[in-house]
């Protein structure tokens, strides 16, 4: 919901592919779909359906964990007890 108030749409194109984020340490994480592999562009909707995790971290990182915190909150979570990260 927080992607569709940043503009994004159903047919809003993502990629399904491998990123890697490094924190202020160095330390690298790099997220996966459930059973690897990878699917290219894919269309909002296809990816929801299909549980791709790659879209929805890269869709957290284009609309920023800052914004994402307060909306997360308006759905009951206590943001206090957020990650900083998610």
């Amino acid at each position: 919901a927080a992607a569709l108030d940043k503009g994004y749409n159903p047919a809003s194109i993502v990629l399904d592919s491998p990123v890697v984020f490094r924190d202020r340490r160095g330390k690298t994480w790099q997220p996966q779909n459930d059973g690897g592999g990878f699917r290219g562009p894919l269309r909002l909707r296809e990816a929801l359906v299909q549980s791709r995790n790659l879209v929805s971290v890269r869709l957290l990182d284009a609309i920023g964990v800052q914004y994402a915190r307060p909306y997360i909150a308006q759905f009951g979570f206590d943001e206090a007890e957020l990650p900083p990260n998610l």
